[in-house]
């Protein structure tokens, strides 16, 4: 007996491929937590800006959300608890 295998969409034309566009972001910490959540589409410009750049500044990883509904838990940073630093340091 054969089995199937399915095969992703051919594309045809790039007028076929859309970019996704952002409808939130993360922010997770050097410690591994994620420490913030933004949603992209109900926030001023302005705002996302800084709360983004904040967010860098601090050392964050910033990944986009690209498809809508997303939740995700946020928690506190670990990063001052002396054993999550010695986690992390042996980490890299």
């Amino acid at each position: 007996m054969l089995g199937l295998v399915a095969q992703p969409p051919v594309i045809q034309s790039i007028d076929e491929m859309k970019k996704l566009k952002p409808v939130g972001f993360i922010a997770r910490c050097q410690c591994g937590v994620i420490v913030g959540a933004m949603d992209y589409e109900r926030t001023e410009r302005a705002e996302a800006s800084k709360l983004l750049g904040a967010w860098l500044a601090d050392g964050c990883t910033v990944s986009p959300k690209l498809v809508a509904p997303w939740s995700i838990s946020v928690g506190v940073c670990k990063c001052d608890d002396s054993e999550a630093l010695a986690d992390c340091a042996a980490l890299k």
